[in-house]
């Protein structure tokens, strides 16, 4: 019995040396592992994923436009709806710092969602580097 991590790199090596790739380390196994060198790493990126049909990717690239949607109609629904008293604040500030705050305040939603949505978007593109780099160590393997 072997934790995932270990179960992930059984895999691997048999998928390496073209063997049943079922998790158990029979006697090819470990012939195999005997004589296995070291395992380079793949070179893989979010695009050879993505033509593979990677779940991963797809739905990370369909989050990242969602939230990029989200963020350019809710942040010009805001500045639609406000830009009239941003602009009679902007006028009523009578120094640079006054004008900010008062922009700041107007069109706080917007910067609200601005905010939440790239931090989502950061959120997103971690996943796919992590999956870019499962895919090159061959750790996604039978997963």
């Amino acid at each position: 019995m072997y934790g995932d991590r270990t179960r992930a790199a059984v895999l691997a090596l048999q998928a390496d040396l073209d063997l049943d790739v079922d998790g158990v380390v029979g006697a090819q196994t470990w012939a195999g592992l005997d004589d296995a060198p070291p395992r380079p790493a793949r070179a893989v990126d979010a695009q050879d994923l993505r033509d593979r049909g990677s779940r991963t990717i797809r739905e990370a690239d369909r989050g990242q436009a969602l939230t990029a949607t989200g963020i350019v109609g809710g942040g010009l629904g805001v500045v639609i709806e406000r830009t009239e008293d941003a602009v009679a604040l902007f006028d009523q500030g009578a120094g640079l710092l006054d004008r900010a705050q008062s922009l700041a305040l107007a069109y706080w939603p917007v910067l609200l969602v601005a905010a939440a949505g790239l931090l989502l978007w950061r959120h997103l593109d971690q996943i796919k580097s992590a999956r870019v780099a499962d895919a090159r160590t061959g750790s996604n393997v039978a997963r």
